[in-house]
C-alpha cells in the first residue's frame, strides 16, 4: 500500500499531466487519512481554481495555510483564486504575503501589479512590473502589462520600448504586435501621415498570424489595420 507521500507524488503527476479527476480523487483519499495535510489541501484548492470554482479554492488554500503558513506558493495561488473571485483586497494581501516569504518571486510581483492597476494604484503597479522584470528579465507577461500601463498613462516612448523588449523574447506574439501598433497609431493620431513603422507593425502581425490563427484577437488586428489604412493616403 502506498504511503501518503507516495500518493501525493502520484496525484501530483496526474495533476501535471492534466488528469485532474484522477488527481482530485487521490488528494481526497489523502485528506481522508490525514485531514490536516497542507499540501493535499493546497493542491486540491489549485484544482478547484483551475475548474472555475474560485470560492472553493479560497477555502481549501486558506485551510492549507492555517496548517502551514510558510510556503509562498500557497499565498500566491490564494491570490490567483481571490482575483478570479474579484476579491481584490484579499488577492493583494495574499500576493504581498507571498513576497514577504519570497522577495524575488517574479510571478507574484506581476500578478500583484495587475491587482494594483485594477485598484488604480498605478505607480505601485509599475513598480511591481519592474520588480518582476528585475527578477525574471525574460518575463514577457510583465513587459506586456507594463506596456499597457505606460500606454494608458500616455507615456508612449516607454510603452513602445517595453513592447519592443517583450518582442525580443516572444517575436510572434500577436497581442504584443497589436498593442505596439495601437500605441504608435495613438502617437500619430493628430498627424497627417503615420510615423514610420506604424502600418508595418500592425500588418506584420496580420501577415504572421491571420491566415493560421483563429484567435479572436485577430479580429481586433483587422480593425486596427483597416483604421490605419483608412486614415492615411498612400505615401
Amino acid at each position: 500500500m502506498n504511503t501518503i507521500t507516495e500518493k501525493l507524488q502520484i496525484a501530483f503527476q496526474h495533476h501535471q499531466a492534466g488528469q485532474l479527476k484522477q488527481a482530485e480523487a487521490l488528494y481526497r483519499q489523502i485528506l481522508q487519512q490525514d485531514p490536516q495535510n497542507a499540501d493535499a489541501l493546497y493542491l486540491l484548492g489549485v484544482l478547484a481554481h483551475l475548474s472555475g470554482h474560485s470560492t472553493q479554492a479560497i477555502e481549501l488554500i486558506s485551510k492549507a495555510i492555517s496548517y502551514h503558513d510558510k510556503n509562498p506558493l500557497y499565498f500566491y495561488h490564494l491570490g490567483l483564486a481571490a482575483r478570479a473571485a474579484m476579491k481584490l483586497e484579499l488577492a493583494e494581501k495574499a500576493f504581498r504575503h507571498a513576497l514577504d516569504l519570497k522577495p524575488d518571486y517574479a510571478a507574484a510581483y506581476s500578478d500583484l501589479g495587475i491587482i494594483l492597476k485594477n485598484r488604480q494604484k498605478i505607480n505601485a503597479a509599475i513598480e511591481c512590473y519592474q520588480n518582476a522584470i528585475l527578477y525574471d528579465p525574460g518575463f514577457v507577461d510583465a513587459y506586456f502589462n507594463l506596456g499597457i500601463v505606460y500606454s494608458d498613462q500616455e507615456e508612449f516612448d516607454a510603452a513602445i520600448a517595453t513592447y519592443q523588449k517583450a518582442l525580443q523574447f516572444n517575436p510572434n506574439d500577436a497581442e504584443i504586435y497589436n498593442n505596439l501598433g495601437d500605441t504608435l497609431n495613438r502617437i500619430t493620431h493628430a498627424a497627417t501621415r503615420p510615423l514610420p513603422g506604424t502600418i508595418g507593425c500592425i500588418l506584420a502581425v496580420f501577415l504572421i498570424n491571420i491566415t493560421t490563427d483563429p484567435d479572436p484577437v485577430n479580429g481586433v488586428i483587422i480593425i486596427n489595420v483597416a483604421f490605419v489604412l483608412d486614415r492615411f493616403e498612400p505615401v
